[in-house]
């Protein structure tokens, strides 16, 4: 089964798959426009530094020259490495000629930058694990493809054989058989059932064994029967 496919017919993941996309996205676009704006704030205060006498340049100018709303302003110029906040003023700002000190920047770079990327990767790692456990999970064969099965047992130093024939359009990767012992043409003994796994394509033929803890007696027949098996459809 396809990762399309699990998406399309699980409800749940497609959800969180949308989820992850939707958020990729916003992080992504956000992120452009922070960039942007704060650019532009920054080559504004940069221009009134060096054209004017003015030390500090206030939000509200700010925003008349950058068409950025006030609000947006301050959470930008808070969080920019080389603007810094009137301490007498709170609603002005300026350029400073030393940027912080190395840990500042990198803590700075760590809550805004990586953090947020980190936890996005993280959630969409998640989803794509969840979507390749599914994607091998085995899903037991319909009643009508399991009838296109054939299979022939024998022991062989306590081994037990099943040489598979896989008439359906599934890819059969377990199979799920009883099997019995006995004389005379006919079962007699039930021994135990037995889950092989095996990988058989549709329309080939392959062999899959397992310990069988047991070997025929003197003129003793193997009989085997398939119960169910799983796998994935085609």
């Amino acid at each position: 089964m396809s990762i399309f496919e699990i998406i399309s017919n699980n409800q749940l993941i497609s959800s969180l798959f949308a989820a992850t996309i939707i958020s990729t996205i916003g992080y992504c676009w956000t992120s452009f426009r922070n960039y942007r704006d704060s650019n532009r704030i920054y080559e504004f205060l940069s221009q009134s530094a060096s054209d004017t006498n003015f030390v500090f340049r206030s939000t509200q100018a700010i925003s008349a020259r950058t068409k950025i709303t006030e609000n947006r302003i301050e959470e930008l110029c808070s969080k920019h490495l080389n603007i810094r906040r009137n301490e007498k003023e709170k609603q002005s700002w300026q350029i400073i000629e030393q940027p912080y000190s190395s840990r500042i920047i990198v803590r700075k770079l760590l809550l805004q930058r990586v953090l947020p990327a980190t936890l996005i990767a993280m959630f969409a790692l998640t989803i794509l694990t969840k979507l390749l456990t599914l994607g091998n999970q085995q899903i037991i064969l319909p009643a009508d493809e399991l009838a296109k099965l054939s299979e022939e047992a024998y022991i062989e130093n306590e081994w037990l054989f099943i040489k598979l024939y896989n008439g359906s359009t599934w890819t059969v990767q377990s199979i799920t058989v009883e099997i019995s012992r006995g004389k005379n043409g006919s079962p007699h003994n039930l021994e135990r059932i037995y889950r092989l796994n095996c990988n058989s394509s549709p329309l080939t033929a392959t062999e899959c064994k397992t310990n069988a803890g047991f070997s025929l007696g003197k003129d003793e027949r193997l009989f085997g029967k398939k119960i169910s098996a799983e796998g994935q459809p085609g």
